[in-house]
């Protein structure tokens, strides 16, 4: 009987981490947690003076966290989420880089 109400136990907790799961991945679905992390750094960019790097990246730390839901804080530490950011903000980077070195008019070279 004992080893009955301990499986009934750990079905309902895998139960509960899989809806958790689910809700979460729902959740970034709807929006993504990467925009949601773009979106966070375009506002430090126009909130902080150029130079306060620190604090931008504070600023969009403290956003995603507050996006996250406390239940699942649990699993995911904030290192990992301070790695997300820097990927997302190099990934963004990478890209305007490229976009710099594009000719201004692509349309005109084809006439």
């Amino acid at each position: 009987m004992e080893g009955l109400a301990i499986a009934v136990i750990v079905i309902v907790v895998i139960a509960v981490i899989a809806f958790l799961g689910f809700k979460l991945y729902s959740n970034i679905k709807l929006k993504g947690l990467r925009q949601t992390a773009i979106d966070l750094i375009v506002k430090a960019e126009e909130a902080f003076e150029k130079g306060m790097n620190d604090e931008k990246f504070n600023s969009v730390l403290e956003g995603i966290l507050a996006v996250i839901p406390s239940y699942l804080k649990f699993f995911i530490n904030e290192d990992t989420i301070k790695s997300f950011i820097q990927n997302v903000f190099d990934s963004i980077k990478a890209a305007l880089d490229v976009q710099a070195k594009l000719p201004e008019n692509t349309e005109n070279s084809n006439e």
